[in-house]
């Protein structure tokens, strides 16, 4: 729908309903998820509609809607019309901060010891450093690793 809506497209009834269609011919019908990652860059007015159009559909197409939000959970609120946030219910999950996040995969991923990978507490601690002292992006953890 957001790419229909910036290819100056429409989405009609029809394309819902061979998407309808589609949905309750699979054997499991588990909801749809959709995940904007930063709803904060999407235009507002585009993601409203996008949402109403969802929710006239909610009962033939189940949808989970994650949205990422990078400043305050105020966000929704003074993005979203009145009549889009009165379709959804929100819950609230917080990841953590990167450097959290991090020492999360290094401890599962490499300090776990497992029989075709395994490192040392100094060079898992040497990859966190570089982690944070670079971007502190995967990018950086990956240059570090290699």
């Amino acid at each position: 729908c957001l790419l229909r809506k910036f290819m100056m497209m429409t989405l009609d009834d029809a394309d819902m309903s061979i998407l309808a269609s589609w949905y309750c011919g699979q054997s499991e019908c588990m909801p749809v998820v959709i995940i904007i990652e930063d709803m904060e860059r999407c235009c507002a007015s585009v993601l409203s509609d996008f949402i109403l159009m969802l929710s006239k559909w909610v009962v033939k197409i189940p949808v989970i809607l994650v949205m990422g939000i990078a400043t305050t959970l105020d966000a929704p609120g003074n993005i979203l019309s009145s009549n889009a946030l009165l379709c959804i219910r929100t819950s609230k999950f917080i990841l953590g901060s990167p450097f959290q996040r991090m020492d999360a995969i290094v401890e599962t991923v490499l300090l776990r010891p497992c029989s075709w990978f395994n490192v040392g507490h100094k060079v898992a601690l040497f990859m966190r450093d570089y982690f944070l002292k670079h971007d502190g992006t995967l990018t950086s953890f990956i240059r570090a690793l290699k």
